[in-house]
């Protein structure tokens, strides 16, 4: 949680500094790299309605207790948006939804590991080529069935769900 505000502080910083004394660019067609602060790392794809991403995130445990029963994992996931252009401020709003599922690094096998969430966004520039995107999540949810074990489905929702973002494009 610390970081995700230090982060936001940081880009909303960034984004006064750059706004100072100038019209915000609009922020380019490209693709480039994008780190988040739930700690995901993704390939962007941003043109000038429709942003997408492709996204990977390592879910690793330190096993302190021999009992512990936490899965290691890699998260795969993808988000797509329309984006809608303020073309004053040079920022956008984006409408669109996520998705994304896990895959077992230890013994765990799943028959389903699906999250699932409409996303909206809103990208801000803080230079020529890199931009800030603060993304909710209204709903989020997660599905979760262990191959091996007997009626362990499940079912999470989160209400709501935020994440930070700084692009890169290329």
């Amino acid at each position: 949680m610390k970081r995700t505000i230090a982060l936001v502080l940081v880009c909303t910083a960034l984004t006064a500094v750059a706004a100072q004394g100038r019209a915000r660019p609009a922020i380019p067609s490209g693709v480039g790299l994008q780190a988040a602060s739930d700690g995901s790392l993704g390939v962007v794809f941003h043109a000038a309605n429709v942003e997408a991403a492709i996204t990977a995130q390592a879910i690793l445990y330190d096993f302190s207790a021999s009992d512990a029963t936490y899965p290691n994992l890699l998260q795969l996931g993808a988000s797509a948006a329309y984006l809608f252009r303020q073309e004053a401020a040079g920022t956008e709003l984006g409408v669109g939804v996520a998705v994304g599922t896990g895959i077992g690094l230890d013994d765990v096998e799943y028959d389903e590991y699906i999250d699932l969430g409409p996303r909206i966004s809103f990208n801000v520039p803080v230079g020529a080529r890199v931009y800030a995107t603060g993304a909710a999540y209204p709903f989020w949810m997660e599905t979760r069935d262990v191959s091996d074990v007997e009626d362990d489905w499940s079912m999470t929702l989160t209400v709501p769900r935020a994440t930070v973002g700084l692009t890169v494009l290329f």
